[in-house]
């Protein structure tokens, strides 16, 4: 018996489509969080066993080889528990709460700090920050980001930055939502970096696996906002966050009464 068309489900079913892709990622967090990481790890075991068992059998090439192919297995373990990172915050649900945007760019500049390997940062609020309706862990993650970005692009070749990046935070609160800018005057980026700033693969070999603006950008997308950078007119980058005025609190409803 035929199924009437009263019984069947359409192929562009809202629904059917979001369980489905659900169910998709959910598997490839599976394998990038566990499966993978797991294979990767017992590689490198087994690269290191024949490293220590047979090493006065082999050849100084062939051994060579073996180190080889253990680094490779630790740098591809490194990229996918960097991307499995990715897709754990992507699909948290983290309800909103009223935050201090100065508070925020605060634990988020000392995390920063913290993960770069030298004083390559320092940061200024140009006046007083609103307060946020925004999910803190994703607030905060996106400014990490944004600093880390600032920094790293501050690193010279020679791995000693003459100076520290100076990077400015300020906020403009209007009706439609606000407008946070996060300037920094390190080297200018060039036409081609900026296309290319939000590519999860466009980081530098030497920076190690990093999703850090695309990340970023999931995450504002993520409550609606919107996240841009653009060239200053002297040499720097400036990147815009937007968040809408419904995740706007008590600083933007101040705004809209006066």
């Amino acid at each position: 018996m035929e199924p009437s068309s009263a019984d069947s489900v359409r192929p562009d079913d809202a629904a059917r489509a979001l369980a489905r892709a659900e169910r998709l990622l959910a598997c490839y967090q599976q394998a990038v969080g566990h499966e993978l990481p797991n294979l990767l790890v017992a590689l490198q075991g087994t690269a290191r066993m024949l490293e220590q068992d047979a090493g006065d059998r082999l050849d100084a090439e062939t051994r060579t080889d073996l180190v080889r192919v253990s680094d490779l297995a630790a740098r591809v373990h490194d990229f996918i528990a960097a991307l499995a990172e990715v897709g754990r915050i992507c699909r948290r649900v983290e309800p909103p709460a009223e935050l201090s945007l100065e508070d925020v760019c605060r634990e988020a500049a000392a995390e920063a700090g913290w993960l770069c390997p030298r004083p390559v940062m320092r940061y200024d609020m140009l006046q007083p920050m609103p307060t946020l309706a925004l999910p803190p862990g994703a607030a905060r993650r996106v400014f990490v980001e944004l600093f880390l970005h600032a920094a790293r692009r501050g690193i010279p070749e020679s791995g000693s930055p003459e100076k520290p990046i100076r990077i400015e935070v300020s906020a403009l609160v209007t009706p439609d939502g606000t407008e946070v800018r996060v300037e920094d005057d390190g080297p200018a980026p060039g036409s081609l970096r900026l296309r290319q700033a939000f590519d999860p693969f466009a980081a530098p070999p030497d920076q190690g696996p990093s999703f850090g603006l695309f990340l970023a950008r999931q995450l504002v997308e993520g409550w609606g906002g919107t996240l841009c950078l653009e060239p200053t007119p002297s040499e720097g980058c400036r990147a815009v966050v937007t968040v809408p005025s419904r995740t706007t609190g008590a600083a933007s409803r101040d705004a809209e009464r006066r």
